[in-house]
């Protein structure tokens, strides 16, 4: 009757920390929807994929090749960019201070979320530039931060009244 006794204990234990577990990854994603704005608006794609494969459709061909070095072929196995971006934004919540390309690829890794490429870690700093665009900033000597989300160590507000841009050069002048 002890053995039945300790297993229940022991699986009681076991379910407080999966409910602890559960109840932080929660917490996390309503300050991510927060931070982004996203507490009254549905927005799909961001935590979760939603791009859809045709049944059957082949990829472009890439195999047109015009002598030097054959072309690299195309790494297919990364995970989907806004996947990466989600973990790179619960990433940096956890962490609480803006992270180097370098410094997020490692944590992804440990997170089993592994980004391909000749060099992982500039795949990884492309996949941020073009679907993180909306919700990273790169800060100054410190790396990737949460746009939208004042860091005073580095003197950046968002929510603070910027400098009026200075006039683009070049182009048509502005006459009104």
């Amino acid at each position: 009757m002890d053995k039945v006794y300790e297993a229940a204990v022991s699986r009681v234990e076991e379910l407080h920390a999966e409910l602890k577990s559960l109840n932080d990854f929660i917490e996390m994603y309503r300050r991510t929807r927060h931070i982004l704005g996203m507490d009254s608006i549905e927005h799909k794609g961001i935590f979760m994929s939603d791009a859809r494969e045709v049944p059957g459709a082949e990829p472009a061909s890439t195999n047109l090749h015009l002598g030097g070095e054959p072309p690299r072929k195309r790494v297919v196995d990364n995970p989907k960019p806004m996947d990466v971006v989600s973990q790179v934004l619960l990433i940096l919540i956890e962490r609480e201070h803006p992270m180097s390309r370098r410094k997020l690829h490692e944590a992804l890794k440990a997170r089993g979320m592994v980004v391909n490429g000749a060099d992982p870690v500039k795949t990884l700093g492309t996949m941020l530039w073009r679907s993180g665009q909306d919700f990273l900033v790169q800060l100054e000597g410190r790396g990737y931060w949460i746009k939208g989300e004042p860091y005073a160590p580095a003197g950046y507000d968002p929510t603070a009244k910027q400098e009026s841009a200075k006039p683009p050069t070049g182009g048509l002048p502005n006459i009104l």
